[in-house]
């Protein structure tokens, strides 16, 4: 029987800052230990979060029963009532061939580089880098030769890839995008990742925080207050702890936001 204590992240969340509280809400109470808002182009959930204030000045988070705590530049400790949760900074970046994820960066990157310069910029900020939906070209994957070439010029870096909460049971059996890049990540040595891809604007999806994919490692392997110095060390030195957890959207759930985000 396994009985070790487990920290369960969830690394990919699309939230406005008029959400932040309610996704909070719902990840304190599905016992996630972590989250990471990865918003396209920016670190403004984040930033807007640790001085609790949005960029019009009015409070993310007004009840005096919360608390935020600034552990780092990088991690802030959210607690409320019914618990509390750790927030990395993150972002999804758009680079010329493809989206990746950066978590832990100081400062947000801007989108339309080469992928190359886009981990560069990440690892020199101190982040670590996890390619988002890397098989899905409607996503905006980078691609498997992309993936390859940045593998081996990279390596020695924190690199890794995700299985993607946005791709359905029925995507997955038909072309095998999730099923593949399990594969990809055992054959190259890399981390895989667990992420909802929830996109908190689009209806119910912030409702699902929790209930879709995200990542479990042992606990004895993450020191919350220090996430991206933990979170590159397991990477680079013990990528098989990296565990994924949770379920998919369904086909008519992804198809939905989808719509409702042209």
């Amino acid at each position: 029987m396994d009985d070790q204590e487990y920290f369960y992240f969830d690394g990919q969340l699309h939230i406005p800052p008029d959400r932040i509280k309610e996704a909070l809400e719902f990840a304190i109470r599905s016992e996630l230990n972590a989250i990471a808002f990865t918003n396209y182009g920016n670190t403004n959930p984040f930033d807007c979060l640790a001085r609790n204030r949005d960029d019009g000045g009015l409070r993310v988070i007004g009840s005096s029963m919360w608390d935020i705590q600034q552990k780092s530049g990088t991690v802030l400790k959210v607690s409320s009532p019914e618990g509390h949760i750790f927030v990395l900074k993150g972002e999804e970046v758009k680079t010329r061939q493809g989206h990746v994820l950066a978590w832990g960066i100081d400062r947000a990157i801007e989108g339309g580089l080469d992928i190359k310069d886009t981990l560069e910029m990440i690892y020199h900020q101190g982040g670590v880098a996890v390619f988002s939906h890397l098989l899905v070209k409607l996503f905006h994957g980078c691609g498997m030769d992309v993936f390859d070439k940045m593998y081996q010029r990279f390596g020695g870096y924190p690199i890794g890839v995700e299985k993607n909460g946005q791709i359905s049971p029925l995507w997955d059996i038909i072309f095998g995008p999730n099923r593949r890049v399990l594969e990809i990540a055992e054959e190259r040595g890399v981390a895989c990742f667990g992420t909802s891809d929830i996109h908190g604007a689009y209806g119910g999806q912030v409702t699902n925080i929790g209930a879709r994919y995200y990542t479990s490692i042992p606990l004895r392997h993450i020191d919350p207050d220090k996430m991206r110095g933990s979170l590159a060390e397991v990477m680079i030195s013990k990528p098989e702890v990296v565990q994924v957890d949770g379920g998919s959207n369904s086909f008519l759930e992804t198809a939905i936001w989808n719509l409702q985000s042209l």
